[in-house]
């Protein structure tokens, strides 16, 4: 058959894939997607448990914070039924508690209560929390979790009686 007569036809070895071809790309494909697959999978887990580790730093830097603020003005200690409870140079009297896994914080000034409960992510619950005078002049709080195992925040107070 004379080519410059019938253009569109080719020869039939020309046409699409041999059936060779087509195996061996599947047998590449069927070695090397399972192995990006899981690549792809660990990056995933790995990402994940970072953003948890990122997040429970975050969390307890905030309760370090909440409690150095509130125990910069400390006075004296009064000794309560609650977990802890201090008055300040102000005449503020604030109280810590442990209550269902989060922290219980009430604030009361002139008669007015203000409370606050700290509300940490569901992978930072809290089952201990302990806060003891070291010398008149130190509190170490200790708080205990789940699953990131004990933390301490030593606080130096400058106002202590």
């Amino acid at each position: 058959i004379n080519k410059k007569l019938f253009p569109k036809y080719k020869k039939k070895s020309c046409l699409g894939f041999l059936l060779l071809e087509l195996l061996i790309a599947i047998s590449i494909l069927s070695i090397s997607l399972p192995s990006i697959y899981k690549t792809y999978l660990q990056t995933q887990n790995k990402i994940t448990k970072m953003h948890v580790l990122i997040t429970n730093e975050s969390e307890f830097r905030y309760i370090e914070t909440i409690f150095q603020e509130d125990l910069r003005s400390f006075q004296k200690e009064i000794e309560t039924n609650k977990l802890f409870a201090f008055t300040t140079i102000t005449n503020e009297t604030i109280k810590y508690n442990l209550k269902n896994n989060k922290i219980q914080k009430e604030k009361i000034k002139a008669g007015k209560t203000k409370g606050a409960i700290y509300y940490l992510n569901d992978k930072l619950t809290i089952n201990t929390l302990n806060i003891n005078k070291i010398s008149n002049n130190e509190i170490q709080i200790t708080i205990g979790t789940e699953k990131s195992g004990q933390r301490e925040i030593k606080v130096f107070l400058v106002n202590a009686k």
